[in-house]
């Protein structure tokens, strides 16, 4: 039996755009270089290379991120009283806050609520008040409602006061499912009470009407 001996392999030349390409991205050229017929020398030197481009990337990395640290310390040394007046700044304003209408100041006039809500009400829907009905349904909450002559309709509402003389008001029922619509702080509406006359005061978005009744026209 005759032994068979595989020719030599030719030892191949590196062209020049594999040369550019091991110096410029070695990570990736260089593995090429493993291929049959290139010498064990130019492996050599483009493994040299690729070691020697990934010792300074990661020499590199690890200046900037030495460098970053003081920086980022500092700042957040610097920041840290800022913060802390920030944070007391808002505590004593989330301590100073203007109470809400749950919280809200009883009315200098106590006994006539209800009929300012009616006054408001009235006023807001061009309605004569005397012929509104309400109570007082709950701590600071007045119910009002009327029906409307042309139709019969029951329009209902209710209203809180704030401040002593100023109202909230919000539509109520008004989908016939039961609900309170929201509160309509937008618009402006205060009441004073002298010499058993109820003075009021609507201004929405500016258009602003004033009405006084005497308190014996309200049921």
């Amino acid at each position: 039996m005759t032994a068979t001996i595989d020719p030599p392999v030719a030892t191949r030349s590196v062209n020049i755009t594999l040369w550019i390409g091991v110096i410029v991205f070695p990570f990736l050229f260089a593995w090429l270089l493993l291929q049959r017929g290139y010498s064990s020398g130019v492996r050599l030197g483009a493994f040299s290379w690729m070691g020697i481009m990934i010792a300074f990337v990661l020499s590199t990395v690890s200046v900037d991120v030495e460098s970053r640290e003081p920086i980022e310390t500092t700042a957040l040394a610097e920041n840290e009283p800022a913060n802390a007046e920030t944070l007391h700044r808002s505590q004593e304003s989330s301590a100073t806050v203007s109470p809400t209408v749950e919280t809200a100041v009883p009315a200098s006039e106590p006994g006539h609520e209800i009929e300012a809500c009616m006054a408001a009400v009235a006023i807001i829907n061009d309605r004569d008040p005397a012929t509104f009905t309400g109570a007082e349904i709950g701590p600071n909450l007045y119910h009002v409602q009327y029906r409307r002559p042309d139709d019969g309709t029951s329009w209902q509402n209710r209203c809180q006061i704030v401040d002593g003389n100023r109202i909230v008001w919000a539509a109520y029922n008004a989908f016939g499912r039961g609900q309170q619509g929201r509160w309509r702080y937008e618009d402006e509406i205060s009441y004073s009470i002298e010499a058993d006359q109820l003075n009021m005061r609507v201004d929405q978005s500016g258009f602003v009407r004033s009405h006084s009744y005497p308190l014996s026209v309200f049921p």
